[in-house]
């Protein structure tokens, strides 16, 4: 029994029911008053906890285990039962025990000492209550005895005890198994006292009997909290989305089943209405949580209508209370507007490589361009644009899992504009889709939608034959970069670019970049540049630069040295193109220079909280010359994410002029519809004060500010489970052998799954790698949310060589839908190859001569003994 409760009659630790079951024994051969114990009793309330211990109670003896908690309300004194007759004068009586009956066989079958008593928050009950388990015959109900001490009785107060049990099958581990049904037999034994109205008074407790109800387990509930139409009034004839919020308002994890909407139904939805959709599968949600799940709909004739969404529509899910499954929201259709915006998507394309788009290599990153016209007769305003690198489907508003989100400037009536952005591409060959939409949040009013989207198809494949590789090597300057440099400094500059390929290289460009963000663009202009020769394999190319001028601002700045900077050759690899040298530059002596900072920022909406993808911000701030002279005309910049020190000349999501600024004056700037990042997690928007450095150096501390925010949205969430091989994995395997698999791979996740590929390995340790493939693959998906596909591979070959193997299943081969070794999108089965294993016994030759005869005729015989579970020849 746990440390904290005595034993009766010497019984080892190890006899302790790991039952739950709080009882007290009646006091042993005692008379006393009887009375009825009231059901329910408010003293003696046993009842269900969701609770299940995680960690093992450090005072339970063995085994160590989990733990499931029940717990009942203890009151260490209360009035008497007034029908009882040890009770008619209604006094107050102090608690003295308290037993409940266990079913015999719970005994018998071998319920061990790993029981204990604690209070609610698990700690040991030990300082407030004695407790001992009587173990009784095999027909008999034995019971457990609960004491509070002298200290815990006389303080006439109330408690929660519970008692835990293995959270372990084939135990009588719940209460009702231990009681035998759905209510306890208890004795509950009070102080002693001496009622008046007896003819001859006896000093004798007052013990109640009766059953307690055990109370029903933890119920699920479910509630539509949340109704959310982007846009809020959407223009009639065309598209709108509908964020619906399930919410589990219940005690235990569980899966409402459907979720069902109407765009326009003010009336109540009776069960098993059909609805206008429905989504087959919302999911499991777990106590407390809640899912979002989308609708498109085509917004209806113009007027006031009342979207509703119903949680299981079909009542198919038995819940606390069914009144909070529905929920309305009103909302206007509005008719076009008579002067129109038209956002038109075009020309999408990838570009930056030597060939058609079927040159270009997996894992390798991409420039995407496209066009966006304003089509219509009205200026429109800025919005955001979403790109997915590979996305089977049309994009729509607020989808989910863009590869960049980015800005889309105010256009005027009929402008246009081009814009580029770098994309990374999918990490293994085959066909994708590249997909775009304008107005991504839908939050500019159009006389169309449908041309808001461009797709484009290409292939990623690795050309046949032998590829170039352009590396920078041996880099020398002269001054050297350490320390600090004056403002002015030339710089001597000589490097060598190496073909370590196994083709030759196309003629190209070399760029001297002074302070670029990241990866230049193909062809981007630098500071200088120069003709790069063909090379052929093994081949170099020394280059020498006299008299560079490096930056003028005072601070840290970063040379970059970039190999064939316009893409003219298709190589093996191109991260090794570009060198990056920092230095510093030092400021001038006892001169008057500005010093510009931010001060002030306000964001509405706050960016607290979680943020949906595509949210726009409005941004006021204020840029302050705290110097000693007027700055300079510059610009700033907004950069939607961006960690680390912002570098001199990069530019964000916006920008605007800023100054000159005289010393000592502010500058106040405000930006409207501000697009935060498109992709899910913690980000980091960035303000910089002076984006070319003509005021101040690169990252100087007080230039620039950081907002951290964080964005969620809809995702898919793969999982594999049920493997079943056949035959089975346990024991020895001969070399050959090959298994039939199945398993399921569930979609947990609030989205979707794009279609992919799964694969098994026959042996990998270790997390595998997005894009590496086994020896068998299969297509996977499209799998909705909460939805499971069932996978059957036959005949499928474990490894040839002996010894402990990792059979490795995983489901989303190329990360389409999951990072890259997601902890659940993968199922580890080990197994063991075994073989012929023979023994040399003996050895012994007949005649035993020695030494040996020339010439002679010997037998050599040989005791050879298979230890194995194979059949073989020696």
């Amino acid at each position: 029994m746990a440390s904290g409760g005595k034993r009766a009659g010497g019984l080892q630790a190890a006899v302790i029911c790991s039952a739950l079951v709080l009882l007290l024994a009646p006091a042993a051969a005692q008379t006393c008053y009887a009375g009825v114990l009231s059901t329910p009793s408010t003293n003696f309330d046993l009842q269900y906890s969701s609770k299940v211990l995680n960690t093992t109670l450090s005072y339970i003896k063995k085994p160590k285990t989990t733990y499931n908690r029940y717990c009942f309300n203890l009151t260490a004194a209360s009035p008497c039962n007034s029908t009882a007759l040890c009770c008619k004068n209604s006094g107050i009586t102090r608690l003295s025990t308290v037993s409940i009956a266990i079913v015999p066989t719970c005994i018998v079958k071998g319920l061990t000492s790993n029981f204990s008593l604690s209070l609610a928050d698990g700690t040991n009950a030990k300082t407030a209550f004695r407790f001992k388990i009587n173990k009784a015959s095999r027909k008999a109900d034995a019971n457990v005895r609960i004491a509070p001490k002298t200290s815990t009785a006389k303080a006439l107060g109330s408690t929660t005890v519970c008692i835990n049990l293995p959270a372990a099958a084939g135990l009588c581990n719940t209460v009702g198994s231990l009681c035998g049904g759905t209510t306890c037999k208890v004795n509950v034994t009070t102080s002693k006292f001496k009622p008046a109205n007896l003819t001859k008074p006896k000093s004798l407790p007052c013990c109640l009997t009766g059953n307690v109800n055990i109370q029903p387990a933890l119920q699920t509930d479910f509630a539509v909290t949340a109704i959310q139409l982007t846009p809020t009034s959407p223009v009639t004839g065309q598209p709108f989305t509908a964020g619906v919020t399930v919410t589990n308002t219940g005690e235990v994890a569980a899966n409402p089943g459907s979720l069902g909407v109407w765009a326009d139904k003010a009336v109540q939805a009776a069960c098993g209405e059909a609805a206008d959709q429905t989504n087959a599968t919302v999911g499991l949600i777990a106590a407390g949580a809640s899912v979002n799940v989308s609708f498109t709909f085509t917004a209806g004739a113009v007027g006031n209508k009342t979207f509703r969404a119903y949680s299981d529509p079909t009542c198919a899910i038995p819940e606390k209370s069914d009144t909070n499954d529905q929920l309305t929201l009103s909302y206007t259709v509005v008719a076009a507007p008579t002067s129109t915006v038209n956002l038109v998507a075009s020309a999408l394309a990838i570009t930056g490589y030597a060939g058609p788009p079927a040159t270009l290599l997996p894992g390798q990153t991409a420039n995407v361009t496209f066009v966006v016209t304003n089509a219509g007769t009205n200026p429109s305003p800025a919005t955001t644009y979403a790109l997915w690198a590979n996305k089977a489907t049309v994009a729509v508003c607020n989808a989910a899992g863009p590869s960049i989100v980015a800005g889309v400037p105010a256009l005027a009536a009929g402008a246009a504009t081009t814009i580029t952005a770098v994309v990374a591409l999918p990490g293994a060959i085959g066909a994708y889709m590249l997909q775009l939409i304008v107005d991504y949040p839908c939050s500019v009013a159009e006389s169309s939608e449908a041309d808001n989207t461009a797709s484009y198809a290409y292939q990623l494949a690795v050309p046949a034959g032998p590829l170039p590789d352009l590396a920078i090597t041996n880099v020398l300057t002269n001054p050297g970069l350490t320390g600090l440099l004056p403002v002015g400094q030339v710089l001597n500059l000589t490097f060598t670019v190496v073909n370590q390929g196994t083709a030759a290289s196309l003629p190209g460009l070399y760029t001297i970049f002074n302070n670029l963000l990241g990866l230049p663009l193909c062809g981007a202009l630098g500071t200088a540049s120069g003709a790069l020769g063909a090379l052929a394999p093994g081949a170099n190319q020394t280059v020498n630069l006299p008299a560079l001028p490096l930056a003028s601002i005072p601070g840290l700045n970063t040379l970059q040295i970039v190999a064939d900077s316009n893409c003219s050759s298709l190589e093996a690899d191109k991260t090794n193109n570009v060198v990056a040298l920092p230095y510093n530059i030092s400021s001038p002596a006892s001169s008057l220079v500005p010093n510009l900072g931010i001060t002030n920022i306000l964001a509405t909406p706050s960016l607290a909280g979680l943020l949906p993808l595509g949210q726009l911000v409005n941004l006021t701030f204020d840029v302050v010359n705290s110097g000693t002279a007027a700055s300079v005309a510059g610009l700033y910049t907004i950069f939607d994410d961006l960690l680390g020190v912002p570098v001199c000349g990069a530019v964000g999501a916006v920008n605007g002029t800023l100054g000159p600024i005289a010393a000592g004056a502010t500058q106040t700037v405000t930006v409207l519809n501000f697009p935060l990042a498109g992709v899910i997690g913690a980000k980091t928007l960035k303000i910089v004060a002076d984006v070319n450095c003509t005021n101040s150096a690169n990252g100087s501390s007080n230039s620039f500010a950081a907002l951290p925010y964080n964005t969620g949205a809809l995702l898919p969430n793969l999982g594999v489970s049920n493997i079943l091989a056949s035959p089975t994995l346990a024991g020895l395997l001969p070399l050959g052998q090959l298994v039939n698999l199945t398993f399921d791979v569930v979609n947990s996740g609030t989205a979707a799954s794009a279609a992919g590929l799964y694969t098994i390995f026959d042996d990998l340790l270790g997390v595998p790698v997005c894009g590496a493939v086994g020896a068998v693959n299969g297509t996977l998906g499209p799998i909705a949310a909460g939805a499971t596909q069932t996978v059957t591979v036959l005949n499928f070959p474990l490894a040839g060589v002996i010894g402990a193997k990792t059979l490795k299943i995983v489901a989303d081969v190329n990360c389409t839908n999951s990072a890259n070794g997601s902890s659940n999108s993968f199922a580890a089965l080990p197994y063991t190859i075994s073989g012929v294993d023979f023994v040399l016994d003996s050895v012994s030759v007949v005649p035993l001569l020695s030494p040996l005869v020339v010439g002679g005729v010997y037998s050599i015989n040989m005791s050879v003994t298979n230890v194995s579970r194979f059949s073989g020849l020696v």
